[in-house]
């Protein structure tokens, strides 16, 4: 923030107060900070990257199903198409916004009780079900963890390997592979210190 504020002709602070929801609208800009800012010259390149991800085909969860793996005995469940799905394209998109995401503080205190509480008893539950089903990853640089609530948390994570993600750029990476911050996204985050358009997607 420090580098981002402007000084003032008077000297005094640019701004006189700093609360949580003045901290959010920075984290998740609204739309129209999107717009005016690309509508810089040269446009940066985020702004195209953005607008290509809107022309990606989406097969929507009807696509879908879950039923037992044959994969093994303790294969459990999983997630089957029930068309041909070509390469490329977005799969379950409407249902992403939905993902039950446990931000650092709650994680936080989720992890001390079951670590160092005996009445935690009633959070195992909730422990289980952030840890067996969610994507452990990095929130503003803590540790947090988000949960698919679609029928897609039945997807394989690759826990053990077997992942096949990727993405136009780099298709062949594993969950083993994978950088947590592709280089092309890095690049784009250095180029501007706040980069709305990539804050917004």
């Amino acid at each position: 923030m420090h580098k981002r504020l402007r000084r003032t002709v008077s000297g005094e602070p640019p701004l006189r107060y700093f609360d949580g929801t003045t901290m959010k609208s920075y984290q998740y800009p609204p739309k129209s900070a999107e717009v005016v800012f690309c509508r810089e010259y040269p446009e940066p390149n985020s702004c195209e990257d953005v607008r290509d991800l809107s022309k990606i085909v989406n097969y929507d969860m009807s696509n879908f199903e879950v039923r037992t793996s044959g994969a093994g005995e303790q294969a459990g469940r999983g997630v089957f198409a029930k068309v041909d799905i070509p390469a490329g394209v977005r799969v379950g998109f409407e249902a992403s916004v939905n993902a039950v995401l446990f931000e650092p503080q709650v994680y936080d205190v989720i992890e001390e009780l079951i670590d160092n509480c005996s009445l935690a008893e009633g959070i195992e539950p909730v422990f289980a079900y952030m840890h067996g089903y969610g994507y452990a990853y990095s929130f503003y640089g803590e540790p947090a963890s988000v949960v698919d609530s679609s029928f897609f948390t039945f997807s394989n994570h690759g826990c053990n390997g077997t992942a096949n993600l990727g993405d136009s750029k780099s298709p062949n990476i594993t969950e083993y592979t994978a950088e947590t911050i592709p280089k092309y996204y890095k690049a784009h985050t250095r180029e501007n210190v706040y980069d709305p358009a990539l804050e917004r997607h």
